[in-house]
């Protein structure tokens, strides 16, 4: 009697180490799920992917032992709701978003899964965030904030910089929350700020043309994705009655924009890679502080400048980071 319960005691145990093993040869098994989630194709955004995916795999993060599903919003917000549920179906442990209208429009549909944005100017101000030392949501990310009042110190190295015009759009947080920054300025650094809102791309020729006859004296390129959809007509208008352009987007310098201040798209790409990593190994988001960038670089296009008559200062041609030619 007592040699069989031993044998069965054995078994028993047996038994449970077996299944210990399976399962924690299942757990080794189990792919982390990353979806990405940019809200257009712009260089700006997929150069924050490739630092992304480049810290992911300095931090052991690949093909091999995680499902990147990567996916694109074309500008379009009822397809970053739809792909935002598609990912919640398929069990994401990260969405990683590019965009403040892709962040926003994620954070609508999930309160529980995390959250990581690679390019949002103002988290706070777009709702995401609680405060950027501390979210208090299921967000975080690197933020491409630029101070306003550094962009008109850069413009006043080329132009008078005391009457600027904005094309912005209501219906885009970020837009609006760039544009109310440059108001923000208007007495401390003696400008005025003129904005006109625009709604739909055919508008954007006509907006442009409506500031210069008010009298700017230079235009912001704010991060709206309807003057995005007829940017030509913005940059054209602008070259052809001789007016500098700035912004805190270094992809439109390459488009025919004068010149921008902005913070680096693949440093922060790296940092969101980082908080990726930390959220997969358990950290929460609203534990991991908001990435701000301290340091701007600047891109100046002589084509542009050569084009609307404007000298750029050597000085300025010195720290820039990247002069288009």
């Amino acid at each position: 009697m007592r040699n069989k319960l031993f044998i069965v005691f054995v078994m028993a145990l047996v038994a449970v180490f077996l299944g210990a093993s399976v399962t924690q040869e299942a757990l080794a098994q189990k792919k982390n799920k990353i979806g990405f989630l940019p809200f257009t194709g712009e260089s700006r955004y997929v150069l924050t992917n490739d630092g992304v995916i480049a810290q992911l795999k300095k931090e052991g993060i690949n093909e091999q032992n995680t499902d990147f599903d990567m996916r694109n919003a074309e500008g379009k917000k009822e397809k970053v709701t739809e792909i935002t549920k598609e990912f919640i179906e398929k069990g994401m442990d990260v969405i990683v978003t590019y965009g403040t209208s892709a962040v926003g429009g994620a954070y609508k549909e999930t309160k529980d899964i995390p959250i990581v944005f690679g390019m949002v100017y103002d988290p706070v101000g777009a709702g995401v965030a609680k405060s950027i030392e501390k979210s208090g949501t299921n967000v975080t990310g690197a933020s491409n904030f630029v101070a306003m009042k550094s962009v008109i110190q850069i413009v006043r190295r080329v132009a008078s910089g005391k009457k600027i015009g904005v094309l912005y759009t209501e219906g885009e947080r970020n837009s609006v929350i760039q544009f109310e920054g440059l108001k923000n300025t208007e007495g401390e650094l003696g400008v005025t700020i003129i904005g006109v809102n625009v709604t739909t791309p055919e508008e954007v020729g006509g907006a442009t043309l409506s500031l210069i006859q008010q009298g700017v004296d230079s235009l912001f390129v704010s991060g709206s994705s309807v003057v995005d959809k007829n940017f030509n007509a913005f940059v054209e208008t602008a070259i052809a009655h001789r007016v500098p352009t700035v912004t805190h987007l270094p992809d439109k310098v390459e488009k025919g924009v004068l010149l921008s201040l902005s913070a680096d798209a693949f440093t922060l790409g790296e940092l969101a890679g980082k908080q990726i990593s930390q959220i997969l190994k358990g950290t929460k988001p609203t534990d991991i502080p908001i990435e701000i960038l301290k340091n701007y670089d600047i891109t100046i296009n002589l084509k542009t400048a050569k084009a609307i008559g404007k000298t750029i200062p050597a000085g300025l041609l010195k720290i820039a980071k990247k002069v288009i030619e």
